[in-house]
Formats: C-alpha cells, sequence, structure tokens
C-alpha cells in the first residue's frame, strides 16, 4: 500500500468525504504539498552544500600552493641548521684567542772598545836630546864653532873643546823651555787624539745600537700588527660563516612557524566547513515535514477549517 492510499483514507475518514473535498479549500492537507515543499528543502541544501564544497578545495588549493612556496626556504633552514650544529660541535666558528709569536729578541750590537791610549809621559832630559828643534839648533852651533876652530888651525884644542861644551850647555838651557812646551802640546794633542777617538767610537756605538733597538721595536710592531690582523681576518670570516647560517636557519626557522600559522588556519576554516555541511544536512532533515508524521495534527486542524467553512 502506497503513502499517498494511506494519506487518502486517513483523510477520507476523518473528514466524511473524498480527498477531492479539501483539495481546493485545504491544499496544504495534500501529499504533494510536503513532497514539493521538501524538494524545496533538498535544492537549497544541495545549493549550500555546493558552495561548501568548492570553499572546501579553494582553501586546499591554497593551503597546498602556500606550503610548496614555503617548502624551499624550510629545506634551506634545515640543511643551514645541520651545518651550524655541525661546525659548532666541531669548533669551526671559533677563531680562538690571539696568541703574539714573537721572532727573535733584540740582542745589542758589541762594542768594539775604546782605542789604545799612550801618553808619552813626562818631559824628562832624554826628551829634550831627542827633541828634533833642539838638535838641530845644536848641530848648527857646533858645526859652526868646528868651521871657526879649524880656520883658526885650533879644531882639537882644549878651547874648541870647551867652547863647545859651554855652547851645548847654554843651549840646553836655551831650548829647554821650547822643547817642554812642545813635549806638552803634543802630549795634550795625543790626548784629544784619544778622547774625539774614544767618543767617536762610543758614539757611533750607540748610533748603532739606538737604529737597532728602533729597527728591533718596528719590525715587532709591525709583526704584532701583522699576526693580529690576520687573527681578525679570520675570526671575522668565521663570524661571517656563522652569521650567514645563522641567518638562513632563522629563515628556517620563521617559515616553519608560518607553516604552523599556516596549517593551523587551514584546519580552522576547513574544520568549520565541515561543521557547516553538518548543519546544512541536519537542517535539511529537521526541516522537512512528514505525512505520516504530522497526519493527526493536521487532519484535527482541517476538519475544524472545513467545517468551518462549510457551516
Amino acid at each position: 500500500m502506497s503513502l499517498q492510499s494511506i494519506w487518502d483514507g486517513t483523510v477520507e475518514a476523518v473528514i466524511g468525504g473524498p480527498q477531492t473535498l479539501v483539495d481546493d479549500q485545504l491544499p496544504w492537507m495534500d501529499i504533494n504539498f510536503y513532497e514539493t515543499e521538501n524538494e524545496k528543502i533538498d535544492d537549497a541544501a544541495d545549493e549550500q552544500l555546493a558552495a561548501l564544497d568548492k570553499s572546501i578545495a579553494e582553501n586546499k588549493r591554497q593551503f597546498d600552493l602556500g606550503r610548496q612556496d614555503m617548502m624551499p626556504w624550510l629545506e634551506k633552514g634545515k640543511k643551514a641548521l645541520g651545518r651550524l650544529d655541525y661546525g659548532m660541535d666541531r669548533g669551526q666558528f671559533d677563531a680562538g684567542s690571539f696568541d703574539y709569536q714573537e721572532g727573535g729578541g733584540y740582542k745589542d750590537p758589541q762594542y768594539q772598545g775604546d782605542p789604545q791610549y799612550k801618553d808619552i809621559g813626562d818631559f824628562s832630559l832624554g826628551d829634550l836630546e831627542n827633541d828634533p828643534g833642539y838638535q838641530f839648533r845644536l848641530a848648527q852651533g857646533q858645526k859652526a864653532i868646528e868651521r871657526s876652530a879649524a880656520a883658526q888651525g885650533q879644531l882639537g884644542s882644549g878651547r874648541t873643546l870647551k867652547g863647545l861644551l859651554e855652547f851645548g850647555q847654554g843651549m840646553a838651557s836655551q831650548e829647554y823651555g821650547n822643547a817642554f812646551q812642545r813635549h806638552q802640546q803634543q802630549r795634550g794633542f795625543n790626548r784629544g787624539e784619544f778622547e774625539s777617538d774614544r767618543a767617536s767610537r762610543r758614539g757611533q756605538y750607540e748610533s748603532d745600537r739606538g737604529f737597532g733597538r728602533g729597527k728591533y721595536q718596528d719590525d715587532r710592531s709591525f709583526g704584532y700588527d701583522t699576526q693580529l690582523n690576520e687573527f681578525n681576518s679570520r675570526r671575522n670570516q668565521k663570524q661571517d660563516r656563522y652569521n650567514r647560517l645563522a641567518n638562513m636557519a632563522g629563515v628556517g626557522q620563521q617559515t616553519s612557524a608560518n607553516l604552523a600559522n599556516l596549517s593551523s588556519g587551514y584546519a580552522s576554516q576547513q574544520g568549520q566547513n565541515y561543521m557547516n555541511q553538518a548543519n546544512i544536512n541536519s537542517a535539511r532533515t529537521l526541516s522537512k515535514s512528514s505525512p505520516m508524521d504530522d497526519v493527526m495534527d493536521y487532519t484535527i486542524k482541517g476538519l475544524g477549517v472545513y467545517k468551518g467553512l462549510n457551516s
């Protein structure tokens, strides 16, 4: 037995006449009325579900595109983090401490010593006798006396010998002061030459020593600066490599956070879409009317209306 025949029989029994008696006056008591309304509910629900399906598909497409765009950055960040971890375990980014390696130490030049000074000593009779001026004048005077004696035929006479002796004594007395002065002058000159030579040697030594110390300090300073610059260069290179890897690892970390936000947003939106689907299906089910479920209620109402119209 069909739903339509059950419905018709129920209506006829209640109102005492066939279904056709109320079709014009009570159209909502026709089962076709319920079927038409339910079809409208289904159509509306289907349209809403189709729109949600498109939204779900578009959300997934956008999520896939976003994840696809982010993955290269995430992979780069992972590789950089791996290299950073590997390098830190092996001290590849540690330049260590600066340790200046000095070359050979400084040694003063060897002083060759002062010049030899020989003092000619105090003036003596021997110095007088060896004085060239005294010897020259003595010789010239003796020759003059001897020539004069020879001319007189008294060359070997006692008078001549006495004259030679007196001349020698006089000459010694006369030349002693001159010879002494010459001796003292020579002695002073020799001392002055020695002092000058010694000062020159010592001055040259100090000059060489100062030059050597200055050159040593310059070389030491240059060596220190060179080693320090090399150390700073190595440290900067290591720091630069560390910074570049750390920055790339940071990009990967940020990309991971962005992916988490993207996934969270996607999950939230899709969850809301699925909830909306469930709500639409629930509303469809709750909104539909069943003739058999409502037959008593609508029949009583229909009877009252029918009788009111026909009284």
